[in-house]
């Protein structure tokens, strides 16, 4: 419970459900700050059970060194929704 209000997050992958969950406390004017709520994190398919997820950088290739826990703690000042994050993907995509 979130302000006495149910907040849940079901998915495909556990990332698809961490941005479910993203997106229901964006629409309540929160955010979470960890590395999953970040713009650039993307999760590769192969990790879909997993917390994994990489940090894209636009114009580079993601490598080990960018892989990281969605979980992990960090301080954000702008928080996104999960369509951002695709958008960001899409862009990361092009870019290479």
């Amino acid at each position: 419970l979130f302000d006495e209000r149910a907040v849940t997050g079901i998915g495909d992958s556990m990332f698809t459900a961490f941005q479910k969950l993203m997106d229901q406390l964006y629409a309540m004017h929160y955010g979470m700050n960890c590395q999953g709520a970040k713009q650039n994190a993307m999760q590769s398919a192969m990790a879909y059970a997993s917390d994994k997820i990489y940090l894209l950088t636009l114009g580079e290739q993601a490598m080990k060194k960018d892989l990281v826990s969605m979980f992990e703690p960090v301080e954000l000042t702008m928080y996104c929704r999960s369509d951002e994050q695709l958008e960001y993907a899409q862009q990361w995509l092009a870019s290479l």
